[in-house]
C-alpha cells in the first residue's frame, strides 16, 4: 500500500478524517509523506481545522495515523491534449501533411482485363 501512496506524494488528495475533524466531508490537502503508521498531510484548511489560532502563514504538515483516515482519493488533474478550443494545430513549417491517397481496390486475379 505504501508504494501506491508513495506515487501520490506532493500531489493533491481528498481525505476524510471524521474522528479528527468531526465531519465526514473530504478535505483537499497535499500528501507530504507516507510512513508505515500514517500520512503527513498539509493544507491551509487542515491547519485551520486541527490547529485553530495557528499564526504561521504557510500550512504546517500534520501527521495522521491510518486508523483516523476514513478514505483518501488522489485528485487527478487532466491536462488538455490539444490546443484550446478543440481545433487541430497547424503542422510545423516544412512538415505539411498531405491528404491520404484514396484506396484503389485491387483487381481480382480471376477477372479479365477488357
Amino acid at each position: 500500500m505504501l508504494s501506491l501512496l508513495g506515487q501520490q506524494v506532493n500531489q493533491r488528495v481528498l481525505v476524510s478524517l471524521p474522528s479528527i475533524l468531526g465531519k465526514s466531508e473530504p478535505l483537499e490537502c497535499d500528501l507530504v509523506a507516507c510512513e508505515a503508521s500514517g500520512l503527513w498531510l498539509s493544507g491551509p484548511d487542515l491547519t485551520k481545522q486541527v490547529g485553530p489560532g495557528h499564526s504561521h502563514e504557510a500550512p504546517i504538515p500534520v501527521f495522521v495515523p491510518y486508523s483516523q483516515v476514513a478514505f483518501l482519493y488522489a485528485v487527478v488533474v487532466r491536462r488538455p491534449t490539444g490546443p484550446p478550443g478543440g481545433q487541430a494545430a497547424d503542422p510545423p513549417a516544412g512538415h505539411a501533411h498531405s491528404p491520404a491517397k484514396p484506396h484503389s481496390p485491387k483487381r481480382n486475379a480471376r477477372t479479365k482485363r477488357r
